[in-house]
């Protein structure tokens, strides 16, 4: 009979689709197994269900640290909201202070800065590289970066079958590939340093999460994500760190 570590090998080897086949007859007869709820979630690419499955293993046993910490990068945190500042009443203001000398001064200042500084911004905005515009896209879609508050950077791009390097600091890395509709690859997170502990998250061109993962496998921190490509168009990969800093590889297959 097929075990819970015959479908994590099979996860590990990127087989999703035959580690699936092993778990839902396991869970039928196993239904309040969590980590088979756990696991079924990884096999997984659509986030919805993702997250339904992972919502299954925490009734099942709401202390399950991987399942909430699964289903925790899966949950955008919303917005804070910042109360508005008093009003002042500047009517009862400018009637102690003249104001005329400072507003004349003020626009004077204002002048000399823009008449300064509107070359050097329209040079910048000339010159700009394709990863800025890149990221200036992803912001105003408003994508999910792994650790929230975090700053995100473009890299530039990868190509199927190849490898890249990068470092993950304070933010996360942005990189862009060309895909197909119905093309299958495999994205790959290695960390090259112990300290790391990667994650990586797909964006498909309209600016949806289509693919998240954390931990590619039991015995290693690494991030894999496998997953069919729906439309052509361009991609994007944004790897983070779920803790630590460091070095990393990244691989499309």
């Amino acid at each position: 009979m097929p075990t819970l570590h015959d479908a994590q090998v099979r996860i590990d080897a990127g087989e999703k689709e035959s580690a699936r086949d092993l778990l839902i007859p396991y869970l039928r007869d196993n239904p309040h197994n969590a980590d088979a709820w756990w696991l079924m979630a990884r096999t997984l690419d659509d986030p919805a269900q993702q997250r339904e499955h992972l919502e299954r293993a925490l009734q099942v046993n709401p202390r399950h640290d991987r399942a909430k910490r699964f289903l925790s990068d899966l949950t955008p945190r919303p917005e804070r909201h910042v109360p508005a500042p008093p009003q002042r009443n500047y009517a009862e203001v400018g009637s102690v202070i003249n104001w005329k000398p400072w507003i004349m001064t003020l626009g004077f200042i204002a002048f000399i800065a823009a008449f300064v500084m509107l070359p050097r911004f329209l040079d910048s905005r000339l010159a700009a590289p394709r990863q800025t515009a890149s990221k200036q896209l992803s912001e105003s879609r408003g994508f999910i970066v792994p650790e929230t508050d975090r700053q995100q950077t473009g890299r530039g791009s990868i190509s199927v079958g190849q490898s890249v390097s990068g470092v993950i600091g304070e933010g996360a890395d942005e990189w862009l590939f060309e895909g197909e509709s119905g093309q299958r690859v495999r994205i790959r997170v290695n960390a090259t340093s112990d300290a790391l502990d990667p994650q990586v998250h797909l964006y498909d061109p309209s600016g949806e999460l289509v693919g998240f993962n954390d931990d590619g496998g039991t015995m290693t921190l690494n991030a894999q994500l496998t997953i069919a490509l729906r439309v052509d168009g361009e991609y994007q990969i944004v790897v983070g760190a779920y803790s630590g800093r460091g070095g990393y590889e990244l691989t499309v297959r």
